[in-house]
């Protein structure tokens, strides 16, 4: 049985090495669904986690459907609650960049539920981020994403306080982006009518507003899958802020000062050749007004020697 599962993994890297990366994603998905088929897979929960995500990864590359997804999966599992965690997290990606967020809540609520006692702490942290920031928010159920979030008592405080703290930010951005929206829109009705707030978002939440006015730092950080390259997602749990808006649409008077300092900058370096000219001329006119001046003193002191000389020289009895 060793050799049988050495060369299952072997096989299994080949897979991914020469079919998989090449692009050629059929024949990657016949070939895990070959290991799978073998009897000594199964024997390895391992090996078949790692055969199970390939052939995945392998489906979303040619755009399965989810309905075949999910038929494949099950046919490995018999249910989801009994994939592991990283099979079930894949999975759960697939549902969202596909878009089937209604089926994805249900499955990732009932998952949690079921194997939150088995799930280790980091994975409960990291499948909650996706449930909430990937799948909740995408719908819309911002009031169920913050009780779900401040009645969970298997999150830790800080997690829980930061994942708050994100879903204001991102609800904020959310309001602002659609009140732009629609006040930039030529729809008459849209622009007279005041639409009623809806019972799923978390206008009627007080808690909400309490937190409305908070200023917190950061953003969400939606990278990209691991393991599906094109999902967002992201393990680290950090949100980081997508754009910085500079709030009123007018710039700061550090900024105002900024920029005359740069424009001043801009017209001394334009102004500077000739300045430094200007200064030149005027030292070499002081040098050369200095030079006749001294010249003029010394024939003058010659002229006076020479008038006094020949004074002198005369005899005044000559006449």
């Amino acid at each position: 049985m060793t050799s049988t599962l050495r060369d299952l993994h072997e096989r299994l890297t080949e897979v991914e090495n020469k079919l998989f990366v090449p692009g050629h994603f059929k024949g990657a998905e016949a070939e895990c669904k070959a290991i799978l088929n073998d009897s000594y897979t199964k024997t390895d929960p391992q090996l078949q986690a790692c055969t199970v995500i390939l052939c995945i990864q392998a489906m979303f590359e040619q755009r399965r459907s989810p309905k075949d997804v999910d038929k494949f999966v099950l046919e490995q599992y018999e249910t989801m609650n009994k994939a592991p965690y990283q099979v079930f997290a894949i999975w759960f990606q697939f549902k969202v960049y596909r878009r089937d967020l209604r089926s994805a809540y249900d499955a990732g609520v009932d998952y949690l539920m079921n194997m939150k006692d088995t799930l280790e702490r980091w994975q409960y942290e990291e499948f909650t981020e996706l449930l909430v920031f990937h799948c909740l928010t995408e719908l819309g159920e911002f009031k169920p994403a913050m009780k779900f979030l401040r009645n969970n008592k298997y999150l830790s405080d800080a997690k829980r306080n930061k994942f708050i703290k994100d879903l204001h930010r991102l609800f904020r951005e959310r309001s602002s982006g659609d009140t732009a929206s629609s006040s930039s829109s030529t729809n008459p009705k849209r622009l007279t009518d005041t639409p009623s707030p809806s019972p799923d978002r978390p206008d009627a939440d007080p808690e909400m507003k309490q937190n409305e006015n908070e200023r917190e730092e950061g953003g969400y950080n939606g990278g990209e899958g691991k393991a599906i390259s094109s999902p967002p997602h992201s393990t680290s749990g950090e949100v980081r802020s997508e754009r910085i808006r500079n709030k009123g649409g007018r710039p700061s008077r550090w900024r105002a000062l900024l920029q005359i300092l740069h424009r001043v900058s801009k017209r001394m370096k334009e102004i500077a050749p000739v300045f430094f000219a200007i200064a030149f001329v005027a030292v070499l006119l002081v040098l050369m007004r200095n030079a006749v001046s001294s010249v003029r003193l010394d024939r003058l002191k010659a002229e006076a020697k020479r008038f006094l000389s020949l004074f002198f020289a005369l005899d005044p009895l000559s006449a």
